[in-house]
This record gives C-alpha cells, sequence and structure tokens, in this order.
C-alpha cells in the first residue's frame, strides 16, 4: 500500500518484511544444521570411543587366552616335574621320612630362602646340617627338577597376576556400562541440543516479529500524521476558497448595484454600462469556477 502527500510517499507493503522474514528463518535453519552436525559429532565421537573400547576389550581377552593356554602349559610342565621327581623317588629306592629324604627338603628350603620363594632363614641346626650334607644322586636330580618346576611356578604366577587385572578391567568396564550407556548419553546430548536450537530458533522469531511490528507501527503513525496534515492543508485551502467566494459575492453586490444606479440615470452613458456588464460577466466567471473549486475540495476534504 502506498500513501502519498504532495511529493511524500510511504510504502507499507510486505515485501521488505518477508525479506527479512526468509532472512531469519535461513539463519534459523543454518543454526539448526549447526546444532544437528555438533551432535552428530557427539555420537560419532562416542561410537568411535565404544567402537576403539570394544577392540581394547577384545586384545585384553585375546591376551587372556594367551594367558590361559600359557598356564595350561605351565600347569602340564609342573605336573611332569612332579610325575618324574615321584618316580626317581621309586628308582633311586628312598623311603618316605628317610635321612635322605629329610636332608633333600632341607635343600629345597635353602633353595627357596635364597631365591625369595618364602620368608624366614636357616636355624643354626640347620645350617650346620647343610654343611654335612653331600648330595647323593637322588638329591641332585631332585633339584635340577625342583628349579625347572620353580620357573613354572613364576610362570603361573605372573599369568595369575595379569590374569586377576585383566579381568578386574573388563568388568569394571561392563558394569560402567550398565550403569551408564554412552550413547543413550549422546543421543540425551542430541536431543538437548536440538530443543536448545529450537529454542534459539524460537527466540530470533520472536525478537524479529517484535522488531518488524514496531517498525510497522512507526510506519502507520507516519502515514496517520501524513494525511492528518493533508487534511489540515485542505481543509484551508476549503476555508481559503469560501473567503474567495464571499468576497466574490460582495463584489458581484457591488457590481449589481452600480448597475441599478448607472440604469436609473438621467443621463445613460454606453461606456460605462459596457464596463459594468463586462464586470457583471466577470464576476459571474468567477462566481461559477469558485463553486466548481468548492465541490472540488469538498469532495477531496470529504465533506
Amino acid at each position: 500500500m502506498k500513501i502519498g502527500q504532495q511529493g511524500k510517499s510511504f510504502f507499507m507493503g510486505d515485501s521488505v518484511y518477508w525479506y527479512k522474514d526468509a532472512k531469519i528463518r535461513e539463519q534459523t535453519a543454518m543454526n539448526k544444521g549447526l546444532y544437528q552436525k555438533q551432535a552428530m559429532r557427539g555420537i560419532a565421537g562416542v561410537y568411535d570411543s565404544e567402537k576403539r573400547m570394544d577392540k581394547s576389550l577384545g586384545q585384553i581377552r585375546d591376551r587372556l587366552r594367551a594367558l590361559q593356554e600359557d598356564s595350561d602349559k605351565a600347569d602340564a610342565c609342573l605336573q611332569e616335574i612332579n610325575r618324574k621327581m615321584a618316580q626317581a623317588k621309586v628308582d633311586y629306592n628312598v623311603e618316605d621320612g628317610s635321612q635322605e629324604e629329610q636332608d633333600l627338603d632341607l635343600l629345597k628350603k635353602e633353595y627357596d630362602i635364597n631365591h625369595l620363594r618364602i620368608q624366614g632363614e636357616l636355624t643354626e641346626e640347620e645350617e650346620q646340617r647343610l654343611k654335612k650334607i653331600k648330595p647323593t644322586d637322588y638329591q641332585k636330580y631332585s633339584m635340577e627338577l625342583y628349579a625347572q618346576a620353580d620357573y613354572w611356578k613364576e610362570t603361573l604366577d605372573a599369568n595369575r597376576k595379569e590374569r586377576y587385572v585383566a579381568n578386574y578391567v573388563i568388568r569394571k568396564t561392563n558394569q560402567k556400562r550398565l550403569e551408564k550407556d554412552p550413547m543413550v548419553d549422546a543421543q540425551k546430548a542430541k536431543e538437548q541440543l536440538m530443543e536448545a536450537a529450537a529454542k534459539e530458533a524460537a527466540a530470533m522469531l520472536k525478537e524479529e516479529a517484535l522488531s518488524t511490528l514496531e517498525e510497522r507501527a512507526e510506519e502507520l503513525q507516519e502515514a496517520s500524521e501524513a494525511r492528518k496534515e493533508n487534511r489540515e492543508e485542505k481543509e484551508a485551502q476549503l476555508q481559503a476558497a469560501k473567503q474567495k467566494k464571499e468576497e466574490a459575492e460582495v463584489s458581484a453586490e457591488k457590481v449589481r448595484k452600480d448597475a441599478a444606479e448607472t440604469a436609473q440615470s438621467d443621463v445613460p452613458n454606453d461606456t460605462a454600462a459596457r464596463e459594468i456588464e463586462a464586470q457583471i460577466k466577470k464576476v459571474l466567471e468567477e462566481q461559477k469556477l469558485l463553486e466548481e473549486e468548492l465541490k472540488g475540495l469538498r469532495v477531496n476534504a470529504g465533506v
């Protein structure tokens, strides 16, 4: 819509507001896309983290299987050593509780203390006895087997500790996953981000709507003031035209009076009569023009 007033124009069309609304919607769409990308990056990050965690747990389980195989091998070797030691006792005809068997136990104790397998120390009596021992073939062979068994015992002990740690890590990880699912949390985070994007878009649209309403209110105010000013000018023109008409009527009345006096005079003057006739004609024409002007002004002013 256009309101005109003596060279002044006010445009009340929606093109500007449509353009601004389109820009706002474009901005909110872009912001929503950014929030969407951020949320998807969060989910992708959690997914990658979960994959890496699954891979790590898989590697730990592979290690557990390898440790179990190694422990099974060590256990089998220990069983074979124990079998050989029992067979050696039979082959060398060593009886249970014999001095040779007791001395072998003392040699094993010395070995365990020296290799930190057990804590403590030998008694003075045991040390004196060790000095007197001259290892027999049975005792030498048994101690060789005992040293081999020690290696496999250390292997089993180290594997046991490592398996304990690995199983603890797996158990705690699964427990944490049961307590709190990262993917669920990531999905919730995505929903929160999208909700924030929606709120931000609503706030932007509300702010722009308020701004647009204020601008339109200002334009309507200016248009109203322009119409009021235009109406006042037309009313002033109408009053001026009425004033001119009244003055013309006074002039016409004077001309009529002069014409009447001339007609009643004893000495008619053709020249004066013609002048009076011309004046009367002029006044009538002016009155006609004034009537038309007044009629037009009344229409424009809505009177």
